[in-house]
C-alpha cells in the first residue's frame, strides 16, 4: 500500500517508542546526548550504509566526500545541530520533531519503510496495519455491526412475515404489527449505519487539508486555524512541493529539473512543478538556462541541500 506522509510519521514515532519500551535502542540513543547521537550516526553508517539513505544523509549532514562517502562528514558535524533530536529522544517521543530529524531517526532505528516517497508502495505488518487502522477499523466495525443486525432483522422477521401470506390473508392477529415492527426496526438500524458512515466520511474529509508553512505543505484538520494561513484541500501533487531555501546550492545540472517563479523581482526556486504556493493563480515554471544565467546568486557557495 502507499503510505500517506502522516502515516509514515506515525509509524516512525511508534517504532521508536516500541524500541524504547523494550530496551531495543542502542546505548548511545537510550542515553542520548548530541555527541552520542553523532557517534551513533557514525557507527550506523559504518555498519549499514545503504544507497537509499544517501539523499537523507546529504540533506542533513551536507555533501559527502568523493565516492558518496559520508563518514568524515558525520564525524565533523556540529553536534549543536542535533539538540532537537536529542530533546525528542530524552522526552520518549513526547516533544515535537521536524521532518528532517524524523528522517534521521528513521535511519538510526533502521525503520524498514524509509525513506518516505509519495509513490512508494510498501508492505505493512499486521501490527502496523492495526496501528494505522485503529480509528478507521472501529468506525467501520460499528457501521458493519449495524448493517449486519439490520440484515438479520430482515431475514428473521420481515421476510417470514411477508412470505406468510396465508396468515396475512386470514388476518391472523399480530402478523401485520410484526411486519411493521420489523421494517421500522430495520429502517432505524440502517439509518444509524448510514449516519455513522456519513459521519466517518466527514471526519476523514475534515482532516484532509493542508497549509503552506513557508517552505513546504503540512497536513492539518480542515477546521484548524494556523495564524492567518490559508487552509486548502489536500492535493497530493502540490503537497510534495518544497521551496529551496539555499539558492546558492543550485547548480548547472539542475537546469530543467527544478522550477522557479519571479516574485517582487526575486527568483524563488522549488523542487517540482505545480501552483505557486503563495498564489495559486500562478504556475511554477521549469528552470531554464536563461534564468539560471540571469540569477547570479545561485553559484556562490558549495551545494548543500539538493539531491
Amino acid at each position: 500500500m502507499r503510505l500517506r506522509h502522516f502515516d509514515y510519521i506515525k509509524l516512525v514515532k511508534e517504532s521508536f517508542k516500541k524500541k524504547l519500551k523494550h530496551n531495543q535502542l542502542s546505548p548511545l540513543l537510550a542515553h542520548s546526548t548530541p555527541g552520542n547521537i553523532r557517534l551513533e550516526c557514525a557507527h550506523v553508517y559504518e555498519e549499514r550504509a545503504e544507497k537509499k539513505d544517501e539523499p537523507m544523509l546529504r540533506s542533513y549532514f551536507g555533501p559527502g566526500e568523493p565516492g558518496r562517502k559520508y563518514l568524515k562528514t558525520i564525524q565533523e558535524f556540529d553536534v549543536n545541530k542535533l539538540k532537537t533530536l536529542d530533546k525528542y529522544l530524552k522526552s520518549g517521543g513526547k516533544e515535537g520533531i521536524s521532518d528532517r530529524s524524523l528522517d534521521l531517526l528513521a535511519w538510526l532505528i533502521d525503520f524498514p519503510h524509509r525513506p518516505f516517497r509519495h509513490d512508494n508502495d510498501v508492505i505493512l505488518s499486521d501490527e502496523e496495519m492495526a496501528l494505522l487502522g485503529n480509528v478507521e477499523d472501529s468506525q467501520h466495525g460499528d457501521i458493519a455491526t449495524a448493517n449486519a443486525e439490520a440484515k438479520s432483522i430482515f431475514t428473521e422477521e420481515v421476510k417470514p412475515s411477508i412470505t406468510n401470506k396465508v396468515a396475512e390473508e386470514q388476518k391472523v392477529p399480530g402478523t401485520n404489527s410484526l411486519l411493521k415492527k420489523g421494517v421500522k426496526r430495520a429502517a432505524v438500524i440502517l439509518g444509524i449505519g448510514v449516519i455513522g458512515w456519513a459521519g466517518y466520511s466527514i471526519m476523514v474529509k475534515e482532516k484532509e487539508c493542508m497549509y503552506w508553512t513557508g517552505d513546504h505543505y503540512e497536513k492539518v484538520d480542515c477546521k484548524e486555524k494556523r495564524n492567518g494561513k490559508v487552509i486548502l484541500p489536500v492535493d497530493e501533487d502540490q503537497l510534495a512541493i518544497r521551496k529551496i531555501t539555499r539558492e546558492d546550492s543550485i547548480k548547472e545540472r539542475h537546469i530543467g529539473q527544478l522550477y522557479y517563479i519571479k516574485y517582487d523581482n526575486d527568483i524563488q526556486y522549488y523542487t517540482q512543478k505545480g501552483k505557486y504556493p503563495e498564489d495559486h493563480k500562478r504556475e511554477l515554471q521549469k528552470l531554464s538556462r536563461h534564468i539560471f544565467d540571469k540569477d547570479s546568486n545561485n553559484r556562490r557557495l558549495p551545494e548543500n541541500n539538493l539531491p
